[in-house]
């Protein structure tokens, strides 16, 4: 699964785009690449997974954080799978787009990146009911 994953990533980052007329960079499906969101909701809907969400002055042990967001987005496969396509490719804070939370090691980076669990929401889940918007107070912006 890694290896799809990772897959998946660099396919995502080959169809970058950038957009003369927003003065941009955009996914094929034409959501900016440098909203965290973005990123998160096509891995999980491609994997059947979920979104997941903090708000960074509720989640002050996290690494991605402020300074560089008001909160933060990423995508949970199968509660296993961490993958975060805007820390690893826009804001380079992430050593890898991937982590396995079943290896330590990878537990460890990601307490570290991602801070207190409890603090994390249920953004937008495509396990079984595709897409269902939660009610997640603001659309998280990670620029």
């Amino acid at each position: 699964m890694r290896q799809k994953l990772n897959s998946f990533v660099r396919d995502l980052i080959a169809t970058e785009q950038f957009s003369d007329e927003e003065d941009v960079w955009v996914f094929e499906d034409g959501t900016h690449c440098a909203v965290c969101t973005n990123g998160a909701r096509l891995v999980a809907s491609h994997f059947k997974g979920i979104v997941c969400g903090y708000r960074a002055w509720e989640n002050t042990l996290a690494l991605i954080g402020e300074p560089h967001c008001s909160g933060h987005d990423f995508a949970l496969i199968r509660e296993r799978w961490l993958v975060d396509y805007w820390a690893f490719r826009v804001a380079s804070l992430a050593p890898k787009a991937v982590l396995d939370l079943q290896l330590p090691t990878d537990r460890i980076l990601a307490r570290n990146l991602y801070g207190a669990q409890r603090t994390r929401q249920v953004v937008w889940s495509f396990e079984d009911t595709g897409i269902m918007p939660s009610d997640h107070p603001s659309k998280i912006s990670c620029r």
